[in-house]
């Protein structure tokens, strides 16, 4: 159904959007609790629940958008 450079494109691109989408989660959540309007820091850990949403929003997209270029690559390859 999907051919080398389609999976290629998808584990590649699952990685880094989980990557990218960790590490834009971490910085939500970093700068998020360290507002000066931030008083009580008992529920910070509440704000880095962002940063596993963020990596697995980015693995998904990651994984669409690497799929898809993989099969265009595919399909050009076979022409």
């Amino acid at each position: 159904m999907f051919g080398d450079q389609a999976r290629r494109g998808a584990i590649k691109g699952a990685l880094v959007g989980a990557g990218i989408g960790a590490a834009v989660g971490f910085i939500a959540a970093f700068w998020s609790t360290h507002q000066p309007r931030v008083k009580d820091h008992s529920e910070d850990a509440l704000a880095y629940i962002a940063v596993p949403v963020g990596a697995v929003a980015g693995f998904v997209v990651g994984g669409v958008i690497g799929g898809t270029r993989g099969a265009m690559r595919d399909r050009e390859a076979r022409r």
